[in-house]
This record gives structure tokens, sequence and C-alpha cells, in this order.
């Protein structure tokens, strides 16, 4: 249901001071929803500003309400953006990327 509901969103907004690995960003980035958030967790790993996703100073409801604007005023821009999100998701969250990493890791602590 989550999802399902995520899906209708135009976009997500995560102006977090503190995560982890945060689903919250990555959730959405695999719907191909554009996203707009800090640079915490895993953030600054996946995000490439203007391309994949926006970066927002912490505690900046400025930037967050200009940046949440910029997006529904250039929709076009804002869909190549989630769809652009869309794919870094896949190329390093994958399910079968994910466990050749595992094995990797495996095998060089077992050795």
């Amino acid at each position: 249901l989550t999802m399902k509901l995520l899906s209708c969103a135009y976009a997500a907004v995560i102006p977090s001071y503190a995560e982890t690995f945060c689903h919250a960003l990555v959730e959405p980035m695999a719907l191909g929803i554009p996203v707009v958030t800090t640079k915490v967790g895993i953030s600054e790993d996946i995000i490439i500003d203007q391309k994949t996703g926006l970066f927002i100073p912490f505690g900046d409801s400025k930037s967050l309400s200009k940046k949440i604007m910029f997006l529904l005023e250039n929709p076009a821009l804002a869909n190549q953006m989630g769809k652009s999100g869309q794919k870094e998701i896949e190329k390093n969250f994958d399910i079968e990327i994910i466990t050749k990493r595992l094995v990797t890791v495996y095998k060089m602590v077992g050795d």
C-alpha cells in the first residue's frame, strides 16, 4: 500500500538532519520520483545534484520551498530527474548486483 501511495507523489521531500541508509530516499527514486533532500546518509553517494535529485542546505526552508517550486514549474525536467534517479537505483541496488558484491566481501573476509 505504501509504494502504491508513494507512486502517486510528484516529488519526495526528505529534509533530514541525520540518516543512515535512508529507505525514504531510495524508495521514491526507485519509482522514478524526483527527490529534494539534504546531504545525509547515502544521499551524496546516489544523488547528482540537478540530475538525479536536488540538494538543500540543512534547515533552509526558503531553499526547500524554492526547490519544490522548481520541480512543480518544470515538469519535464522533474520527470527526467526522476527517470535518472530510477536508473541510478537500478544500477546500484539491483538484488543481483548486491548479492555479487556481498559474495565478493565474504570471499575476501574468508581468505
